[in-house]
């Protein structure tokens, strides 16, 4: 493509002396680095521009070349440049606002893939993290021989066994391979139970009693996983509650 010489001298007299009105670049033409520098120029000095249509050409964009930003180059003489196509807006948002990094080919592809690398770096860690925290969670929450402390209350201590960064199936998963009677021990299921009981306002779901509460899996569908289906749990009095365990002693929850 043959570059034209643009007559900078003229688009300033149409400066000096119009308003808004059209004006036309060749449609052939490819604006250089120097070129921008002028036009910026003249927006400065006179508060407009003179770019009122696209130039025309196949897909109605200002074409700029612009040097590639990719630090590898900054140093460097010849650094490689890339054709950037912008509509009219676009265009003129560019020059008031040269803060926008372009790359060539060969450097956008280099910078993509160290933001895969950083974002797999990232995930790595936050897999870390969540391991991490699984593994204390277990050890905190699932250990029949650990007590909740008096200074917790009772939506913490539901909060703190249903929130979290943590691998749910893991923590299910450990649920389901422990002793039951040592489950109904843990900090977890306290917890769980208490809440429920809270939900069901300290009254048994059958009587309507309000003594030596306990609470009942409906359903042992989602065990493991109690914390997010109270609806399999109920609150029972003990002597509603027997009723229910006669064939399943072992699991007098």
């Amino acid at each position: 493509m043959t570059r034209q010489k643009i007559n900078y001298k003229g688009l300033e007299n149409y400066l000096k002396i119009t308003s808004q009105k059209n004006i036309f670049i060749n449609k052939d033409q490819i604006f250089t680095k120097n070129d921008i520098k002028k036009f910026r120029s003249l927006m400065e000095k006179y508060g407009k521009t003179v770019f009122y249509s696209t130039l025309g050409n196949g897909d109605g964009k200002f074409l700029v070349e612009i040097d590639c930003s990719f630090i590898f180059h900054v140093e460097e003489k010849g650094k490689p440049k890339k054709i950037i196509g912008f509509s009219r807006k676009n265009f003129i948002n560019y020059l008031r606002l040269d803060n926008k990094e372009f790359y060539c080919d060969v450097c956008q592809e280099i910078d993509d893939f160290c933001k895969e690398q950083q974002q797999e770096k990232i995930k790595q860690q936050n897999f870390g993290m969540i391991i991490s925290n699984t593994t204390d969670y277990i050890e905190n929450y699932l250990d029949p021989k650990n007590t909740w402390n008096k200074e917790v209350n009772g939506y913490e201590r539901f909060s703190l066994i249903s929130t979290g960064h943590v691998d749910w199936h893991d923590i299910a998963k450990e649920i389901k391979s422990m002793n039951y009677k040592d489950f109904l021990n843990t900090p977890f299921w306290k917890a769980v139970a208490s809440h429920c009981k809270y939900k069901g306002k300290y009254k048994c779901h059958i009587c309507n009693g309000s003594k030596q509460l306990e609470t009942h899996h409906k359903t042992y569908e989602n065990h493991g996983y109690e914390q997010f289906n109270l609806k399999d749990l109920v609150t029972l009095c003990n002597e509603c509650h027997s009723k229910f365990h006669d064939k399943f002693p072992e699991r007098s929850d």
